[in-house]
């Protein structure tokens, strides 16, 4: 299913001919704006997609139709159509072009974290709030809280994950 949900079968990833996009149709008349958009206004009308209910039922003949319009055209194209037929939707970047966003790039959300001996960059977090320092801590390393979970969660005791590390279990 991926990022497909079983109750609403328009949002989701989908792949275009040079990349991905996400949409997020919801609503009647966002589901028919796509519809449009993608050059299939005979769904909008047929019988079996003609409702929310019906499209959800329907949803296995409906997606891969949605897929294979998709995949017509570039996530530019997408994106434009998109966008003048009010269908919300977001463009599915790869790091580097996350990184070089404009908005991104304006609200200064570069930053970078040590992991190890090797630095990272991520994209920070866009809230910000006056006088409050941006501090961004790097993920744990491989294994590093598995003895404080076993122990805080599961009541193993310090024997009993020594016990795991020494037979490689853990």
């Amino acid at each position: 299913m991926g990022t497909k949900h079983w109750a609403l079968p328009i949002p989701g990833v989908y792949r275009t001919s040079d990349g991905h996009i996400m949409v997020a149709a919801i609503t009647p008349d966002q589901t028919h704006n796509l519809l449009r958009a993608l050059g299939r206004e005979d769904l909008i009308e047929d019988v079996r997609f003609d409702s929310a209910e019906k499209r959800v039922k329907n949803r296995r003949e409906l997606q891969p139709m949605v897929d294979e319009a998709f995949r017509t055209h570039t996530t530019a194209h997408w994106l434009e159509a998109l966008e003048r037929a009010d269908v919300p939707f977001s463009p599915v970047n790869s790091m580097a072009q996350a990184f070089a966003d404009p908005g991104v790039q304006e609200r200064d959300m570069v930053a970078t974290v040590q992991y190890g001996d090797t630095p990272y960059r991520i994209i920070g977090n866009p809230i910000r709030v006056s006088g409050s320092p941006r501090h961004y801590s790097p993920p744990p390393q491989w294994g590093e809280h598995t003895g404080e979970i076993l122990s805080s969660i599961l009541g193993y005791t310090n024997e009993k994950v020594e016990s795991l590390r020494d037979k490689k279990v853990i």
